[in-house]
């Protein structure tokens, strides 16, 4: 009996370590399923559900690029910026030989898109391509929708307009294949967007009115709709369609790109008073681009009025507004010239240091093998053979230590050009009455009153511009109809001041700041897909 139960015992064990193991495996599998199922509904939740996997060390191929796939989607979806791409080419290189087409063709759309993030627009293209190539073989319009859209979109960005319209018109019918009326509206907006580039105003009028029909995104559809037909010199129609997107905005919003937009369709129609109206409304915003295009319509709606000395002001004026928005345009273009400069001196230098390493393997490989010639020679030989290669040595460091200098002149003027950029940051920082008042709030939490101005909203806006890439520009173009106090509410989240500090900023409770970043959220920006303020401010 004693014998039966030694015997038994390890077996049963080992039985019981297998079946841990199947079921470990098998709820991994569970967990990952249900990521890939959340991921374009609820995308934050898919993310949480990978990132609590733990350990994926132990995994089966196939389950670890699965794994590295939906990682990928999830981070790219979250807004997460990958620092490189070797998560999902670990996924491309299983799937390229695994036979499944799917999972390939998404493999290929994310691999593109981490690379346009980290700026390899060729990556980009040539990973977007062989997605599409890849998943004209399945039928999965939702997969072949989205594919087609971010080409269309890199394109369009590019310039080469006619192959833009080629892809987002794809895009556009699987998309209707698929039953998705928010992609079909997205691209016919955006095949609007182009036709208007192109001055095909006509055919430009009937993808918006299409895209209308839909009922998707209405007042950013109506506002476009409005635009196109006041190019079209058809003003009545323009009027009534401005009216529209006025119809879908709260009472309470300042939209000053629809008080713009009509108030310069009723100057056109000489309804001056009714245009001034609306034209003193639109500059509520504090931008440059919103003051310039204030100045230049009171500068006609003067002309018209025969006030001729007032017309010449706001015409000075806005020409004044022009200079400063080309000026901050090249500044914002020497920035990027900047850093792409450094990104190509990074290259140079890896290029050199392993140009570098190759000639020293080269130079011992040479002496090592002139050395086994020399032993085989004669003692003679090898004094004059170890002569010759010490002359060689000599001349190959005189060569590295010129090379070595060179790049250390290049590496010190570089690091004084990043300390004049920090100084002029730390400056701009200085001078601004925003961030005086931010930090105060920070360092002493006392309850005086800090308001922000519109000079001090003005001021965050240069700021977050310097800093983050014309983050006000991108803000508007997403959402045209952002009221001045929206737009400063946007600002200070993405400042990362909380809702104490907000309160105090906006002289206003800690309550009526919760409800009002909720509202914007959800009313104005539509962020639908995002948890928090916070979280779609930070995806822009």
């Amino acid at each position: 009996m004693k014998i039966s139960i030694l015997v038994l015992l390890p077996l049963f064990l080992i039985l019981s370590q297998a079946c841990n193991r199947y079921s470990h495996e098998e709820k991994i599998d569970i967990r990952l399923a249900e990521a890939d199922s959340l991921m374009m509904s609820e995308s934050e939740k898919s993310l949480e559900i990978l990132e609590s996997v733990g350990n994926v060390s132990n995994l089966g191929e196939k389950e670890k690029a699965y794994y590295a796939l939906l990682l990928s989607q999830a981070h790219y979806r979250n807004f997460i910026d990958a620092t490189d791409d070797s998560l999902i080419m670990a996924a491309v290189k299983y799937y390229e030989t695994a036979g499944d087409k799917r999972n390939l063709a998404r493999a290929y759309l994310y691999a593109g898109c981490v690379n346009g993030v980290l700026g390899n627009e060729e990556k980009d293209l040539y990973f977007t391509q062989k997605a599409a190539e890849t998943a004209e073989a399945t039928d999965d319009y939702g997969l072949l929708t989205h594919i087609y859209y971010h080409w269309g979109r890199i394109l369009c960005d590019k310039k080469p307009y006619g192959m833009a319209i080629k892809y987002f018109e794809k895009s556009k019918n699987y998309a209707e294949a698929a039953g998705d009326k928010r992609y079909v509206a997205n691209n016919f907006y955006e095949l609007a967007r182009i036709c208007t580039y192109q001055n095909d105003l006509h055919k430009a009028k009937e993808m918006i009115d299409s895209a209308i029909l839909l009922k998707v995104r209405l007042p950013i559809m109506y506002i476009m709709q409005s635009m196109i037909l006041q190019r079209l010199n058809e003003h009545e129609q323009a009027l009534n369609s401005i009216g529209k997107a006025q119809e879908y905005v709260p009472d309470i919003v300042d939209t000053t790109v629809i008080y713009s937009c009509k108030g310069d369709i009723l100057l056109h129609l000489n309804r001056l008073d009714s245009a001034e109206y609306y034209i003193r409304r639109s500059v509520e915003s504090s931008s440059l681009y919103s003051r310039a295009d204030y100045e230049n319509l009171m500068s006609r709606l003067e002309e018209k009025r025969g006030n001729y000395r007032l017309s010449l002001l706001h015409c000075r004026n806005y020409a004044g507004l022009l200079d400063s928005i080309k000026t901050m345009e090249d500044s914002n273009q020497i920035a990027k010239l900047q850093r792409q400069y450094d990104y190509a001196q990074i290259q140079r230098h890896s290029d050199r240091l392993e140009i570098e390493s190759q000639r020293k393997t080269i130079i011992i490989l040479t002496m090592a093998f002139v050395f086994a010639c020399c032993v085989a020679a004669a003692t003679a030989y090898i004094l004059r053979k170890d002569k010759r290669t010490a002359r060689r040595m000599i001349a190959k460091e005189q060569l590295l230590a010129q090379a070595n200098a060179e790049i250390s002149g290049k590496t010190a003027k570089l690091i004084e050009e990043r300390e004049r950029k920090s100084r002029l940051e730390n400056r701009l920082l200085q001078m601004s009455g925003a961030m005086r008042k931010i930090n105060a709030i920070k360092n002493s939490g006392d309850r005086n009153s800090y308001k922000l101005s519109e000079d001090d909203i003005y001021d965050l806006a240069l700021i977050i511009n310097h800093d983050d890439d014309n983050f006000v520009e991108r803000l508007r173009e997403l959402h045209p109809g952002l009221s001045n106090k929206e737009l400063g509410l946007c600002l200070l989240v993405k400042l990362g001041i909380g809702n104490k500090e907000l309160s105090l900023l906006l002289d206003t409770t800690e309550s009526a700041v919760r409800k009002r970043k909720s509202r914007l959220k959800n009313e104005r920006l539509q962020a639908d897909g995002f948890e928090t303020l916070e979280d779609y401010i930070e995806s822009i």
